[in-house]
């Protein structure tokens, strides 16, 4: 079965319309048109499934774009891993798709694509990879380490930018087709009173490549600049482009591995383990589902005295109930990397950049369900948790596994002790008071 990415099609659509030379304004805003009505039909279909739980003969064809087993996930296991050098295969991703069915349910009256049961096999190493992938690839500490300084560089080069042009009086940005090095196109291109033409002519230009060469073209102006004329945000910015494209390695990984990271949760527990305890306690009565923790309470008070297997098992599960209140306080994730980060700026005082950054990962397993017939030929829908352990196992080893790093030109051991202060501070300010307050 050859697969079909409508999103690749609408994407080919648009960029041999904007190269074509025959292009007008008039052209030009009809496609736009298309667009938006594309992007606005997404978005009220999305909404339609949210709110009418019986709306479900469309459902069912999102599901093809955005499941457990849509056509991106069942791409990415089998793509990615092979080119990366990962993993030799997965999954017979064709047999998962010959089985492919879409079934009426007549209670309630439910349309749903679901995968057969004879392919349980296939799934399981399908999933299996996927995570793997998220695991050793997307989530490695390098990776993240690299997305963050390209993240945080261009936020920097952006803001420096926007200054300087600011102080020369200037309010517009340059109208022009030919991009150059200016960063502030990836915000022009989103200006309405722009001319479309030339805007799309830039979109079509913005691309990975276009990036580095701008990332590049400021490291070497920041280099032969005299450190003295640097300001605060240059010689950050300097610091970071640095690490970008010489592989300095000024900021390092404070833990790489889950069981560094787990080292420093028992360092946490085990200097804080009142404290910690004492906020856990206070966090039930404004989160009750956490449920009863009192056995939690007791271990971490009593964490000294416990084996090496009963201190990691402690720590998973404490991390647990922060994982759960995440979950209940939903813009807590980005605010906890925020003021970690300058939280380490701001306490150990470090000439270089600190960070903190989080770990995103996921089993990618919500509400997968199979289809089977009995030998009566009657229709089963099974959950896969009821047939497989993989889903199970796959969620223990997400929670054995790191939450967030830190990034320093310090070794752990210098900063171990802010870090810990750092750790227990934030959970209080952002977990108990912003939500008692």
């Amino acid at each position: 079965m050859e697969y079909i990415f409508y999103s690749e099609i609408v994407r080919d659509k648009i960029l041999n319309e904007i190269e074509d030379p025959t292009l007008n304004d008039a052209r030009a805003s009809n496609i736009l048109n298309q667009i938006i009505s594309y992007a606005v039909l997404c978005e009220l279909t999305k909404a339609a499934f949210s709110r009418y739980k019986d709306f479900t003969a469309l459902r069912a064809i999102y599901e093809i774009v955005s499941s457990d087993l849509d056509a991106d996930r069942l791409d990415f296991a089998s793509r990615d891993g092979k080119i990366s050098g990962l993993l030799g295969s997965t999954g017979d991703v064709n047999r998962i798709i010959k089985f492919l069915n879409l079934l009426k349910l007549d209670k309630p009256k439910q349309f749903h694509f679901m995968p057969s049961i004879q392919t349980l096999n296939d799934i399981e190493q399908v999933l299996t990879d996927r995570f793997i992938i998220y695991k050793y690839l997307v989530c490695h500490h390098k990776v993240i380490r690299f997305d963050y300084l390209i993240e945080k560089a261009v936020s920097l080069l952006i803001e420096l930018e926007m200054n300087s042009r600011a102080s020369e009086g200037k309010t517009e940005i340059e109208e022009r087709i030919n991009i150059g090095n200016d960063i502030l196109q990836l915000i022009d291109v989103l200006n309405k009173n722009r001319n479309l033409e030339g805007r799309m002519y830039r979109l079509s230009q913005i691309d990975d490549f276009w990036l580095m060469n701008v990332l590049r073209g400021k490291y070497f102006e920041l280099l032969v600049t005299p450190r003295g004329n640097l300001s605060e945000n240059e010689s950050r910015l300097l610091f970071l482009l640095d690490e970008i494209f010489t592989g300095s390695r000024k900021l390092k990984s404070l833990w790489k591995r889950d069981h560094q990271f787990f080292d420093f949760i028992e360092k946490v527990l085990s200097e804080k383990g009142d404290k910690i305890a004492q906020l856990l306690e206070n966090l039930q009565r404004l989160y009750p589902e956490f449920g009863n923790i009192e056995n939690i309470l007791q271990r971490i008070r009593e964490f000294d005295n416990q084996d090496k297997k009963d201190r990691r098992d402690t720590c998973v599960r404490f991390m647990e109930l922060l994982d759960l209140a995440v979950k209940l306080k939903k813009d807590w994730l980005q605010t906890f990397v925020i003021k970690f980060e300058k939280s380490i700026q701001d306490t150990i005082g470090c000439e270089n950049l600190c960070a903190g950054t989080m770990h995103k990962l996921r089993t990618g397993i919500k509400d997968l369900k199979l289809y089977a017939y009995s030998k009566d030929d009657r229709l089963q829908i099974v959950d896969i948790r009821d047939v497989s352990n993989i889903p199970q196992h796959l969620d223990n080893v997400r929670k054995d596994s790191t939450r967030f790093v830190i990034y320093s030109p310090y070794r752990l051991s210098q900063v171990i002790n802010q870090l810990i202060d750092i750790f227990v501070d934030i959970i209080e300010k952002e977990l108990l008071y912003s939500r008692s307050g």
